[in-house]
């Protein structure tokens, strides 16, 4: 059977650690069906759903019945309508409870343990904002255009734009990860843009509009993991999260002429420049958290 699945899903599977991760999980649902031969070994509906979803890990689940709806494409005609329809039912189920509950879903029992309550660690972002804005003798409300250019103009050692930008960002790329983690390291891929019709059709993409001091924000998604099975992903920004942005974005414009990526940027000799890498960012992360919450999130 080892041979019959990975000859139906070589052709449609670039990566080699991918194909080999699904056969390897895929010959062992087929081992449980007696006397397969063949790809109708998945029309034992019963048998396929028992082997995914044997884990409690809802993410392992996901990948597990990407496995599955790969093979189910590649078999065709071989599976029946019927059992098309469940397995699709299933993973539609899925991807609704991980969108509820991200987090919890991506932290094994032995994480749980380390990291803080997400609610505690919302309190140590606003603590956090509320600690820099009355550092820099700013309202506790969305930064103003006089606020603005009040910081643009600031020259001092301990107080300046730069300064202020470098923990804003520390703050913001917190905020991602505490109160929109569903994106994960994807935030360091996302190009700016506030023409949402405008939206080539690859790459990830942050669309922002003005809202009186804010920005509401809309993320699209069509460069990651799953996104051969899953397409085109659209997910609003929280509100709370984009509060944080909007700070962010806003100083950010203020800094640079051109602003492409909403993150990462390092500040070096006064000038801005942007590190397109996933790994950058997390490495970062870890530092962040431990700074400002005392614990190292991932």
């Amino acid at each position: 059977m080892e041979t019959v699945i990975k000859e139906a899903l070589a052709p449609h599977t670039k990566s080699s650690v991918l194909l080999n991760a699904r056969v390897g999980f895929l010959k062992s649902v087929a081992d449980e069906v007696r006397n397969a031969r063949d790809l109708t070994f998945l029309n034992k509906s019963r048998t396929v759903v028992r082997r995914v979803e044997d884990t409690h890990n809802l993410r392992t689940q996901y990948s597990r019945w990407c496995h599955v709806i790969a093979l189910v494409k590649a078999a065709g005609d071989a599976v029946t309508a019927t059992s098309k329809r469940a397995y699709g039912r299933k993973i539609e189920r899925l991807k609704a409870a991980l969108q509820r509950n991200p987090v919890d879903n991506r932290l094994t029992d032995a994480q749980r343990e380390r990291y803080q309550a997400l609610n505690e660690l919302e309190g140590v972002i606003a603590k956090a904002m509320e600690q820099l804005f009355v550092r820099y003798r700013f309202p506790l409300e969305p930064l103003s255009d006089a606020s603005l250019e009040r910081l643009m103009g600031m020259r001092g050692k301990k107080l300046n734009a730069t300064l202020f930008a470098k923990e804003m960002q520390r703050i913001a790329l917190m905020a991602c990860y505490t109160l929109q983690p569903v994106l994960r390291a994807d935030w360091s891929t996302l190009r700016l843009t506030s023409r949402l019709r405008s939206i080539p059709d690859q790459g990830n993409w942050l669309y922002f509009k003005k809202a009186g001091r804010l920005f509401t924000f809309r993320v699209v998604m069509q460069d990651f993991k799953n996104s051969r099975h899953m397409g085109k992903t659209t997910l609003e920004v929280k509100r709370d999260l984009a509060y944080v942005l909007s700070t962010w974005l806003r100083v950010l414009q203020q800094l640079q002429d051109r602003v492409e990526y909403l993150f990462i940027w390092s500040f070096r000799q006064g000038r801005l420049t942007h590190v397109a890498s996933r790994n950058s960012l997390a490495r970062r992360i870890p530092r962040i958290f431990n700074a400002y919450a005392g614990t190292p999130l991932t």
